[in-house]
Order: structure tokens, then sequence, then C-alpha cells
């Protein structure tokens, strides 16, 4: 029976203590797991009286995992890579070991210049990357490397193959949900408009005349009939991805490590106008989680929520923006900022981190309104489907008839249409995996029919868009591993290069798939634990939020006031509320555009000393 020596370069120190492979191979030795090679050598994992022990440790069973991975991918990459049906690699077999070889010759040139500079021998230094590389000479090392090699090469070409990542994406009917189900994809545009100030401060923030300017006119052009893509488009208007017309790319819901992609407010804002808005329902994006806000549990889907914004409020803000005027007298811009028209507006309607459609009824101005439908606003622009933007049912939409919805976060205002839910029912069709699926040329399908032809720009080729489908489908998968090593398990089989018949070999594919299943149920459960907590920390936001917003007091004062042109000091005892009113900023928009005179003296005093329109901190 022919030993190789290749056997000794895969196996790491843990291995090396119980197979005690490095000092020789009795007869009485037993393979766990045994393969033939490509070159006819025998590959395998001996037994010893550790054996059962490491096999119940979970740091056990993964060095095993990682040790039988090896000796497949070893005993597998030269068939595989090479049969009809199999795995496509970039690289061809032989370079890869001309490639090896010069890792090793580069070593060898390491181990020289070290000797030199620390002023030791080289078998010294070389022995010494020989041990941090787990090997014990120069074979072994060059082993180590090609391992590597072929190893890269197998991971790319099973993520680069069209019918493993369909199974990727769609998963095999079984133990795999694939990345459709797991993933919960979301195809997004949106328009930004950035507003400087923080998003801290609920009631009382301040937005300058060209940031309520630009609020004001994205939505009056798509009420006005402007195609979203076309705003989008513009980088006067959209303070991001408007070289892509708005495209935000493929949205995933991974939160493993407590956090999503995007911002908490856009992406969990898509989530909710999904469900509240659009009808949609399902799980994976953490809806059923149940979650304490102080007053017991309560589940995500019931505390959530969607609020209306009029359009006649963007109109307003558009139209009072500039008050007061740079050529103002002094002590009328000296007035607290909270009471200028765009200010209190702004607070009202739009500083407000709950996700809002915007409505055609200008009958209702509350604020944080739910959706209601009402009566609508004679006079404004209906949407034509496929042509203009406008209102339908109540709500403001797109050319293509989705909803457009907001959210304030830290970065501003995001205006967002969902271009594809995860819950619609073709995203197989939509995410192909190849830009020809039979006899289907995807590129000449109508545009928006799949993300491929999703963006009308010349900017994107077809390819890259492919690539994004193909990226979000692998970077997703953080067990793109375990697929390979299943893969080469059963190809290993069927080819009859692993002979896996006795039961100590049974006995570790068994303890390993149930390891690689612990692993899945650990990554399923960290991301369970991910979505609970974005929104956890979301809703405590909007509680915070609600209870500021919703703060009131009273307040006594005594301030002057004039009677036939002369000063009358008076006391006054009126309520307030953290949000300025409405009618208070009315009063300031008149104090602005008086005619000098008496009237405006008096109206003046009103806001700096007191009275009916004062509102200070």
């Amino acid at each position: 029976m022919k030993k190789s020596k290749l056997k000794m370069g895969l196996v790491t120190s843990f291995i090396c203590g119980m197979a005690l492979t490095a000092c020789g191979v009795s007869a009485d030795d037993k393979y766990v797991v045994e393969f033939k090679d490509y070159s006819n050598s025998e590959l395998g994992l001996l037994t010893d009286n550790m054996y059962s022990q490491q096999l119940e440790t979970s740091s056990g069973l993964n060095k095993y995992y990682e040790k039988v991975r090896d000796l497949l991918v070893r005993a597998t990459f030269e068939k595989v890579t090479k049969d009809t049906n199999g795995l496509k690699v970039r690289t061809p077999y032989e370079t890869l070991v001309a490639q090896a070889k010069n890792k090793v010759e580069e070593q060898k040139e390491n181990a020289r210049k070290n000797a030199k500079n620390s002023d030791t021998s080289y078998s010294d230094e070389l022995e010494a990357i020989f041990k941090s590389n787990d090997c014990e000479d120069e074979e072994g090392l060059y082993q180590h490397f090609l391992l590597q090699l072929e190893k890269e090469q197998l991971d790319s070409a099973i993520m680069d193959n069209d019918a493993q990542l369909t199974i990727l994406r769609d998963g095999n009917g079984s133990d795999e949900k694939g990345w459709i189900k797991s993933a919960k994809p979301y195809h997004i545009k949106h328009m930004l408009v950035k507003i400087e100030n923080g998003a801290s401060d609920f009631t009382r923030a301040t937005i300058s005349e060209d940031e309520a300017t630009k609020l004001s006119k994205v939505v009056t052009l798509l009420a006005e009939g402007s195609k979203f893509d076309d705003l989008a488009a513009n980088n006067l208007l959209n303070d991001d991805s408007s070289d892509k017309l708005g495209d935000v790319g493929i949205v995933n819901n991974n939160a493993t490590t407590k956090s999503l992609k995007m911002v908490s407010e856009f992406q969990l804002g898509i989530y909710t106008a999904d469900v509240k808005v659009n009808g949609k329902t399902g799980d994976g994006i953490g809806l059923d989680a149940k979650i304490n806000l102080g007053s017991g549990e309560v589940k995500v889907e019931d505390a959530i929520d969607v609020v209306e914004v009029p359009f006649e409020a963007f109109k307003k803000l558009g139209e009072q923006a500039k008050y007061p005027e740079a050529t103002e007298d002094d002590s009328i811009k000296g007035i607290n900022a909270c009471v200028y028209p765009r200010n209190v507006l702004w607070n009202k309607y739009f500083n407000n981190h709950n996700v809002f459609v915007i409505t055609d009824d200008a009958a209702n101005t509350a604020a944080n309104s739910p959706l209601t439908g009402s009566t609508k606003t004679p006079g404004l622009n209906d949407y034509v489907e496929g042509k203009k933007s406008g209102f339908n049912d109540h709500k403001l939409c797109a050319e293509d008839g989705k909803v457009i919805f907001g959210v304030r976060s830290e970065y501003g205002i995001h205006f967002i249409k969902i271009q594809k839910s995860a819950y619609d029912t073709d995203l197989d069709t939509y995410y192909p995996v190849a830009l020809k699926v039979g006899d289907t040329d995807v590129t000449t399908q109508p545009a928006g029919s799949n993300y491929i032809v999703g963006l009308d720009s010349a900017k994107d080729t077809f390819d890259t868009r492919l690539s994004e489908i193909k990226s979000a489908i692998k970077s997703y998968d953080s067990n793109s591993e375990f697929r390979l090593y299943n893969y080469l398990v059963s190809y290993a089989k069927t080819n009859n290069i692993l002979k896996a018949n006795d039961e100590a070999s049974e006995k570790i594919f068994a303890k390993i798939d149930k390891h690689v299943a612990d692993l899945k149920d650990s990554e399923e459960h960290k991301q369970s634990e991910g979505l609970q907590s974005v929104w956890e920390n979301y809703l405590r936001l909007l509680e915070l939020q609600n209870s500021k917003r919703a703060a009131s007091w009273t307040e006594s004062y005594y301030y002057t006031k004039y009677v036939n042109g002369n000063p009358v000091t008076e006391y006054a005892s009126n309520p307030r509320t953290a949000l300025v009113p409405e009618t208070t900023a009315d009063k300031y928009y008149e104090l602005c555009t008086k005619p000098a005179g008496t009237e405006k003296a008096e109206a003046l005093v009103q806001f700096v000393e007191g009275g009916d329109y004062y509102y200070g901190k």
C-alpha cells in the first residue's frame, strides 16, 4: 500500500497527535476517512485513542470537518475540474502547481533574508516558516500552498456555477432555504434631500432656506407629474445616487451583527411601508418579534405604522421657506428661529422618524395622522402609469404606480419606492443568475421585468447588473464553504473516490453533518436576534420621539402690549406645546410681510417679549 507524503502536508499538529503520521504508520492503523487522489496516492485520517473524545466536542468536530474538507479538495480537484459536469475553475491545475512552487521559493528567499537580518541560520528560519504553516518540510510547504490554491479555485467555482448559484438562490427544497427566502432581497430606488441639522432634536430643529426649498420642489414636481427616475437623475435635487437614477441596488435583511446594511429608518421603513401600505405579509424581516418597550410585550407588526403628510405641507414649506428674508430687520431675524415658518413646518410634518406617505388631502393637516385617504384636493395631478407621477388612491405614486414613501434619517429626508418586494412571486426570474436562461435572453425583456434591465441607463452594463445579483447571493451565504464540502462529498462518493463504508467513517460523516447543521442553526439564531435588536432600537427611538413631541406645559410671564399706541404691561399664563403650532408660524409670516409701521411694531413686541404668539425654548 502506497502511503503518500501528500498526507503529511495536509495533517495539522492536531491530527498529527491523533494519527501518529509524523511517527510513521503501522499495520494496525486504520483510516477513518479514506480516499484515492488523482495521482493514485492514498489519503486519509487515522484513528487513535482520542478519536471518540474529539468527535464529542465542537472544536474537535470542526477540526475533523476542516481536515476532511481539505482531503476532499485534494482527492477530487483534478477530476472534478476536468469533468464535463463538474466545477469549472478559472486557473488550470498545472498553473496552480507552478504558483505553489513559486510560493515555496518566495518563502525560502524570505528565510535567507530573515537569517541575514537577524543573524540566525537559514535552516532555523526555514524551520520557523514550516512551523507557522503547520508542515514539516519543503514538500509539506508545497502541498500546503497547493491545497490553498486548489481550495480558492473550488470556492470560486461553486459560486460561479449557474446550477449551483440557482440552488443558492432558490434553495434545494429540503434543508437549504436559499437566498430569496433567507435574505429577503428588495430592489430599491430613492432620492435624498440632505438636511445638515442633526436628527436628535425632535421638536425645535432648524433647516436652511435652501433645504426647505429643495424638499418642497422635489415633491411639487412629483405631484405635477415629473417622473421619479428623471428627478432622481438630477444631482441638483437628489443628493445621493443620482448617477444611477436613484437606484440603491439589492438590499438584504442580514442583521447577524445587530445592524443593517442601510440606516434603520431607511431599511425598516421599507419593511413597514411594504406591510402597512402595500399589504405584503411574510416572515424573515422581524415583524413577528416581541419587544417590551416598558409597558409589556408588543409584536413589532402591531407597533409600527405609517403616517401621512399632506401635499399642502410641502407646498407651504416652499412658499414660506425664505422668511425671514435676508433683508429683514435684525429685530425680526433675531427672534427665536423655532417660529420661522420653515422650521415650524419642518418639525411638525417632516422631522419625524416614522415612515410617511404623501396624500392629496389638504383638509388633513394633523401631524402624525394615520392613513385615512379622505377627500381628494381638486386640481392635483393623477398619475398615468408609465408616463407621469401623481396621486392614486390618495397617495403620491411614481410613474410605474408604486407608492412613494418617505422617512427622516440622520442624513435628511429619503423618498423611496420599492422597485421589487421580497414578497413578490417572481423573484427567481427577477434575479437571474445568467444573461441567457434557456432560449430567453434576459437583456431583451421589457425594462423593469428583471434586475438586469432594471436601470434605464447606459452607465451600467448588463454584465455589471448580473454581477451585482451574483455578489448579493454569494455574500449573504455565510455557509458557502459547507456547500462546497457537501458538493465534494457527493461527487467523491458518486465517482468512487471516497471510501466511507465502515462504521467509523459513517460516524464521522454523520457527526460532521450534525456539526454543520448546528452552525447553520446558530447563524439563523443570530439573524433572528439581530433583527429583533434593530427593531427594538428603532421602536425605542420612535417612543422617545413621540414622547418629546407630545410634551406640553403652562408658561406664565409678563409682557408688554400696546393700547392705542401706548405700552401696557400684562401678565399671561398660556399653555405651551413642544411642537410650535402652525398658527404661530402663520403669525410670524404675517409679521414678516407686514409693511413697516405701528401694526408691525406691535406684532413684533408680542414675539419678542411674550404674548399669544411667543414661543421660547
